[in-house]
């Protein structure tokens, strides 16, 4: 019976040097390269998916940096590990590969966001915006991964059997066939599902809490009856926004402002191209967003309050001690001292930038002199640092 092996290519069964064998590089390299591909999509997709519709800024970078260098490391190990051909060597190197892609995956983001913000806005450079993980140290990452781990050990062990299967489907001249791309692609789907089983190690509930924030203003804008009527009806708080109902018009950006250290309340800042500037909290619990709590105007710390501390004036009587920032001794007296120079004028305060829970103020008199002061924190507001400008 004649064979239906083409001609010009060799079987991987007849010679002991695989790596060799015309082809054969190519299905290393792919191999690696879907490897990585279901990984990246198995663990980021999920979080690309919250992230589509959301109108926020430098979340997903880190993600998406993060997700290529998980591929091309699939890639250069899958390659690599083919051409040498030593089986230890193959096993370790895919081993050193998944415990690498646990701590990328835990610690990169939040590094790779911290620094695109320090580099297009200078203003907030070396202040940690996101902060990297801390609750664990870093052999957490590869214990969460385990799954992901144990299949890319698994799939390591069988490489090179998998690999001559997959050369010995190749169509005429070295072709992909089906067969051979379904013989590539199974095992890659394996690691995607190891992958997506991995926990949410850079905040799962606080894109929730962007969403939810997004879908109360989406709907609130649009909506003229009764909020809370609404909120019973649907069993989502729109009457959240009931305060600040009419002043969500025109485009606006979102941002995870401040999380509590025990992960349970999550504060979001929306900021209005009109000006407006609001603050949303939404409770977290068990590693979900689970209810959008109340949205207030958020800018009467760093007006109101920021007032308060230059001139000594008492706060309004519609904000709350709250309202007023913590500031220690040393900043106080600078403040006191320069006050003078504003004279008998309310100052004009403008809001130069915010990420995360640092907000950047001006204080500016009627003619050239302006000082602009640095502030930390949402839920309680810290003045950090002043200068002239």
């Amino acid at each position: 019976m004649a064979s239906t092996r083409p001609i010009d290519k060799p079987s991987i069964l007849d010679t002991p040097e695989t790596y060799q064998l015309p082809g054969y590089s190519r299905v290393a390299f792919l191999n690696g390269l879907f490897i990585g591909l279901a990984v990246a999509v198995g663990y980021w997709g999920p979080k690309l998916r919250q992230l589509a519709d959301l109108p926020a800024r430098y979340v997903d970078s880190g993600v998406v940096i993060t997700a290529l260098l998980v591929v091309l490391l699939c890639t250069l190990v899958g390659w690599l590990t083919a051409r040498l051909n030593k089986g230890v060597v193959t096993v370790l190197a895919w081993l050193g590969t998944a415990v690498s892609i646990t701590l990328l995956c835990g610690y990169l983001p939040a590094l790779t966001f911290n620094r695109l913000v320090w580099l297009n806005e200078t203003a907030f450079r070396g202040l940690p915006v996101y902060p990297v993980p801390d609750r664990a140290a870093w052999w957490a990452f590869p214990i969460a991964g385990i799954l992901l781990i144990f299949v890319l050990f698994i799939l390591a062990l069988l490489q090179e059997v998998r690999l001559a299967r997959v050369y010995n489907q190749l169509g005429p001249r070295g072709r992909l066939s089906g067969r051979a791309l379904l013989a590539l692609l199974l095992p890659a789907l394996l690691a995607g599902v190891g992958a997506y089983a991995m926990p949410d190690h850079t905040g799962n509930p606080p894109r929730q809490a962007m969403g939810f924030v997004y879908r109360g203003i989406e709907t609130v804008r649009d909506y003229d009856g009764d909020l809370f009527a609404l909120s019973q009806q649907t069993g989502f708080n729109y009457n959240a926004l009931n305060g600040v109902r009419h002043q969500l018009a025109g485009p606006y950006t979102l941002l995870v402002g401040e999380v509590t250290l025990d992960g349970t309340i999550i504060t979001v800042v929306a900021l209005f191209d009109s000006g407006v500037w609001l603050q949303c909290q939404v409770y977290a619990g068990e590693g979900q967003a689970i209810y959008l709590s109340f949205c207030t105007d958020a800018s009467r710390p760093y007006t109101d309050g920021f007032y308060t501390l230059l001139t000594g004036a008492p706060l309004p009587a519609d904000c709350p001690a709250r309202c007023l920032p913590q500031i220690n001794e040393r900043w106080q007296a600078w403040l006191q001292a320069r006050a003078p120079r504003f004279g008998d004028e309310r100052p004009v305060f403008t809001h130069l930038g915010q990420q995360g829970s640092y907000v950047w103020m001006q204080a500016a008199a009627n003619g050239d002199y302006a000082i602009e002061c640095l502030f930390s924190g949402l839920r309680q507001v810290t003045l950090q640092e002043c200068h002239e400008r």
